[in-house]
């Protein structure tokens, strides 16, 4: 008795359209042509209806535990063990599925008796002498088949390696739209009921992606990407391992979904930093916000798309309060007057699947507390910083920009590199900005002071000490006290090539 490990290819569509091969092994069973069940070694029976076959096993130890475990693959299975001929049974059960019977051994011969009920079936059978019974089928409640929506309609599925011979078990999965499957050979029908004259019988009923069930086995793989599912569609998820030393299959992890095109609203708490991978979510998400009863001001919302340009739009119930409009780098939307106590849906699109690609995520806030206690500082309506070519020389350039509005003392850091805007973006990435300010050492002049802004007039700063004939990115940042850091457009600077004569 062994697994054959039947080698297919099947051609799947990626992203994209384009064609890739996988190599999926699809575990088969051949039927166990003596009547002696070895030890720790499963073994496949065929079992016509009504019809019963006997099997024996050959204890030669006592008092020791034994796991007798009986498999109806279509069927359910009668089954019955006596001893030694006695004729007496020591148990008699009926297994639907896997059924599993401990008892201690005793010297001489078991006589198994197994009979298909409903019609013709594959069973298995699996005498285990561990001595606390298979420890495969041990923490399956630990065991998680975790799933995670990606873009594209796919859904990725993943699972953590057996903790029981990892390298010498392989993985089947199996997937359905109707319901769990508690065994691997009843998915599908995957032993045919017709052994005569074939030396494997499973070997011509290969799997086929268009059926329910669809089974697809990864061989040591601990992962599937799941292409395109139907939305509005429950499905059943289910793990099997086999080990390749003893064939025992087993139900290893089970999970269950339904994808739906209609976006649930997460819940977004007043005053909390909130980030969302928008990739994960195929460019599309959408927050519930909840005004206090005790609001005090307008209710702000903060936008910060975390490399691409997003669409933002704001609703009540059916309502539109907010137009779609497009928000990139950095946006705030006020909502005036907010009712006391109702929702808002902020509803958030990616514009194109090329900005969604440069897109990591997106953060939020949102909140219709006082100004003060808010974090972020404002930027004007065009973050622009500009820079006065006219002031322009050899080693310096001059700079200038509007300051944030309000009327309190704000941080400013003014940062300059040595090279070019990439693919000319002026938008800078808000998210983790600070983090990668401090890890950043190779600026040419760094500037930070505290300013207290007064209205209509622009902030300038010269930067001296510069190389001549050198493209130049100039960055500045807005912190409010104990707040958050904002950045404006990063201006492309250059120094003069040659030095005005003195």
């Amino acid at each position: 008795m062994k697994c054959v490990l039947v080698v297919v290819l099947l051609l799947s569509i990626g992203s994209g359209g384009s064609r890739r091969r996988e190599r999926m092994l699809w575990p088969t069973y051949d039927l166990f042509s003596s009547d002696e069940i070895p030890s720790d070694v499963q073994i496949t029976t065929f079992l016509k209806k009504n019809e019963s076959k006997s099997f024996v096993y050959h204890s030669l130890k006592e008092n020791l535990q034994l796991s007798a475990i009986v498999t109806g693959c279509s069927s359910r299975v009668d089954w019955k063990i006596t001893l030694n001929d006695s004729g007496s049974a020591l148990t008699e059960k009926t297994s639907e599925g896997m059924q599993i019977l401990g008892l201690r051994s005793q010297l001489g011969t078991y006589n198994f008796l197994l009979r298909a009920i409903d019609e013709d079936t594959y069973a298995h059978v699996y005498i285990s002498t561990e001595s606390d019974g298979p420890e495969a089928l041990k923490g399956r409640e630990n065991r998680k088949l975790l799933l995670r929506r990606q873009r594209n309609n796919r859904l990725a599925i993943k699972w953590d390696p057996s903790l029981v011979d990892p390298q010498g078990t392989e993985y089947c999965l199996v997937i359905s739209s109707l319901k769990h499957h508690e065994t691997f050979c009843g998915a599908g029908n995957l032993l045919k009921p017709e052994p005569e004259n074939r030396t494997n019988a499973a070997s011509e009923n290969l799997p086929k992606c268009d059926v329910d069930p669809m089974i697809i086995c990864t061989g040591k793989k601990t992962h599937y990407a799941f292409l395109k599912p139907q939305q509005n569609l429950r499905y059943y998820f289910d793990l099997f391992a086999i080990n390749l030393q003893t064939n025992f299959t087993y139900l290893f992890a089970s999970n269950t979904t339904m994808l739906s095109n209609k976006l649930k609203p997460a819940s977004l708490k007043d005053g909390k930093l909130t980030f969302v991978n928008l990739k994960e979510m195929d460019g599309k998400a959408v927050f519930r916000f909840k005004v206090g009863r005790k609001s005090h001001d307008d209710l702000e919302v903060y936008v910060m798309p975390c490399g691409g340009a997003v669409d933002v739009q704001v609703t009540k119930r059916h309502e539109v309060i907010e137009t779609r409009r497009t928000i990139e780098g950095f946006g705030k939307i006020s909502v005036k007057n907010p009712q006391s106590g109702a929702r808002y849906n902020i509803k958030i699109f990616s514009t194109n699947g090329e900005e969604l690609r440069r897109t990591s995520g997106i953060e939020l806030y949102a909140t219709s507390r006082k100004k003060s206690f808010i974090p972020l500082p404002d930027l004007p309506n065009k973050p622009i910083v500009k820079e006065y070519v006219s002031l322009r020389s050899c080693d310096s350039v001059t700079v200038g920009w509007l300051p944030s509005p309000g009327q309190k003392t704000s941080h400013y850091c003014l940062v300059i590199k040595e090279g070019k805007l990439r693919y000319g973006f002026k938008q800078t990435n808000q998210c983790g900005l600070e983090n990668r300010l401090k890890k950043s050492t190779d600026f040419a002049a760094k500037y930070c002071k505290d300013i207290k802004p007064i209205e209509g007039k622009v902030i300038t700063q010269k930067i001296g000490q510069l190389k001549p004939g050198r493209s130049y990115i100039v960055q500045v940042t807005v912190k409010k006290h104990r707040g958050k850091t904002i950045s404006y457009d990063l201006l492309q600077a250059q120094t003069k090539s040659k030095c005005d004569p003195k």
